[in-house]
């Protein structure tokens, strides 16, 4: 009986310890990426603030006043210190733009004089989980 505990205790903790993995689930998401060529700055929340530097920013600020439409900003700096940013008042923007959490993917595009043509918040449960 002895024996069949001993064994039963072993095989318990070998399917816990190989099934965390299992229950950790998938987890992805980028640093700071922009493409000047595209016009196009990414990058994933969690990972910009778990990042080796203090350089990299990613996000965007809704602004809303009693004179003017509601406008969206977004931002991103990469870890060499590239910046872009991106406006418009569009109310798709400012609708998608609401939906960002600490844990989105953001994605977003703009044409020469600085206006957003796409914007992209992704909460996904691969994104990281949020890290110092």
């Amino acid at each position: 009986m002895k024996k069949y505990s001993t064994a039963m205790t072993a095989l318990v903790v070998t399917m816990m310890l190989g099934g965390a993995t299992a229950w950790a689930g998938a987890r992805w998401g980028t640093e700071v990426t922009i493409d000047m060529v595209n016009r196009k700055a990414e990058g994933t929340m969690a990972n910009v603030r778990a990042s080796g530097d203090v350089v990299q920013t990613i996000g965007c600020v809704i602004r809303a006043d009693l004179s003017a439409p509601a406008s969206v900003t977004c931002y991103a700096t990469d870890g060499t210190g590239l910046a872009v940013q991106c406006t418009t008042s569009q109310a798709s923007f400012v609708q998608a733009a609401s939906a960002m959490t600490s844990y989105s993917n953001v994605a977003f595009k703009w044409d020469a004089p600085g206006t957003c043509t796409y914007l992209s918040v992704g909460n996904l449960s691969t994104n990281a989980p949020v890290a110092p």
